[in-house]
This record gives structure tokens, sequence and C-alpha cells, in this order.
């Protein structure tokens, strides 16, 4: 999960992992979600161990000064 929104607005909505997974969800019985907040520095320990990722969108950008943009870029 990406997006740095917390705004008050943000707040009172669901966040964009638990949105994904909720649509994804019933397609995809079998699958196993984990949501990760790389905005606040969580990422995968192991890559390889993971079928997929998903990226949620946000205000930041790529070209955002972040150590966690820089991190994530490395990582795609």
């Amino acid at each position: 999960m990406a997006n740095t929104d917390e705004s008050e607005f943000a707040q009172a909505h669901p966040k964009n992992g638990e949105k994904f997974t909720n649509l994804l969800a019933p397609l995809r019985p079998d699958w196993r979600f984990s949501v990760l907040s790389v905005k606040d520095g969580a990422f995968p320990e192991d890559l390889s161990a993971c079928d997929g990722f998903i990226i949620t969108g946000g205000p930041a950008s790529v070209h955002d000064d972040a150590a966690w943009v820089d991190r994530l870029m490395e990582v795609t």
C-alpha cells in the first residue's frame, strides 16, 4: 500500500489494501492476500515468496524524495 493520504476524508473510508482485497478475494478464494504499507517502510522480506504484487496509487510520486519511494523503485 503506497497511498500517503492520511486526511480526515481518507480515514473515513477503507484503505487501498482493504479495497483491493475485498475486490479480488471473492474471485480468487484460494489466494492469500497480505497488505504491506510500503509508505511506512514495510516491504516483503523475501520477494520470491510472493506470486504477485499490486502497488496502489496515491498522491506520492516516483519523483518524491522519500526513502520508501527509492526502495520501492529498486524492488520493482
